[in-house]
């Protein structure tokens, strides 16, 4: 859905088209559970693997289990506590959250630019977001201008930040379907579409300075869950082909070749998709959120502040007219 930034529309519109009635717990257990599962068939993987490989000698088998370690703690709890650990926009809200919310996400958007001019500043191989926008956004910080921090930022988003993110799904969709289609294992192909997937939102939320909420998270990490199963069902399923293949036209030398090589380009542009349209989903989510929180950005609302002094003054003077009654 394309969201329209220039046409003004009241604070009941803007419940109308996006927000909805949610269950937090439910979200928040599911977010945890689908992490959960996630890890579950990457640590299942890696054991099959290390398992394999004592088949063929134990100092080898050893030696997997310290890489397998490894890769599920730096390919996967530090990528999960550093995905839920960066803040997301807050969007579903109504008259009563609309305020806080409003703060929060000018907080958001003001700690955003602080790490773009950060990271421009202190990081020389990194050229994701152009010196002479993330100077705007300085002027836009020391000045306190919100509108033209908002707008630098936007401009930020819809070039510098696309073209990276672009980039990202690119490489990291080659990445998969080469190595899926060179590993062999139905194992292995799952632990690589898995990981590659986290790792694609990792830094692609890295890139953003934010992530999408709980309910859209949950939908990502559905994703990454169908594609690991899918990857473990082509990979299986493509290697029965070829092999059957191979057994009706045994006497033919060069038919196996390319039967198998055929299957192994099967496997990876199928993974390769799958990460193409992850990362797809993961930077249309964290668009859209963006650009609903500028849309809530535009309403007033009750201070809440002044309610609290104004319930303070009211307390005092009640008080006080207690007191001058006893008196």
């Amino acid at each position: 859905m394309k969201i329209n930034n220039s046409k003004k529309i009241t604070f009941e519109e803007y419940k109308k088209n996006y927000t909805k009635p949610q269950n937090t717990k439910l979200i928040k257990w599911g977010f945890f559970l689908l992490s959960a599962a996630i890890g579950v068939v990457i640590a299942t993987c890696l054991s099959l693997v290390v398992l394999k490989v004592f088949e063929f000698n134990n100092i080898a088998g050893y030696i997997s289990i310290a890489v397998a370690v490894l890769l599920f703690v730096f390919l996967y709890i530090i990528p999960i506590i550093k995905i839920t650990k960066i803040r997301s926009f807050q969007t579903n809200v109504d008259e009563v959250t609309g305020a806080k919310a409003k703060k929060a996400n000018k907080k958001l958007r003001e700690d955003i630019a602080d790490m773009m001019i950060d990271v421009v500043s202190k990081v020389n191989d990194i050229s994701w977001y152009s010196r002479e926008k993330v100077g705007q956004l300085a002027i836009a910080r020391q000045t306190k201008n919100n509108e033209l921090l908002k707008e630098t930022l936007t401009d930020i988003y819809n070039t510098d930040v696309k073209k990276i993110a672009n980039k990202m799904i690119v490489d990291n969709s080659i990445r998969t379907g080469l190595l899926t289609a060179l590993s062999q294992s139905d194992k292995i192909d799952t632990a690589i579409v898995t990981l590659t997937n986290l790792n694609l939102i990792k830094n692609i939320v890295y890139l953003y300075g934010f992530r999408p909420s709980e309910s859209k998270m949950v939908k990502i990490y559905e994703s990454i869950l169908v594609s690991a199963l899918s990857a473990y069902g082509i990979s299986a399923t493509s290697e029965g082909i070829v092999t059957g293949v191979i057994n009706v036209f045994s006497k033919e030398k060069s038919i196996p070749i390319i039967s198998s090589a055929a299957g192994s380009a099967i496997q990876g542009l199928a993974n390769a998709t799958f990460t193409f349209i992850i990362g797809k989903q993961t930077k249309k989510y964290l668009m859209k959120e963006y650009h609903i929180q500028n849309i809530l950005d535009s309403f007033e609302f009750e201070n809440e502040e002044e309610d609290e002094e104004m319930m303070k003054e009211i307390k005092k003077g009640i008080v006080k007219s207690s007191k001058n009654k006893k008196d």
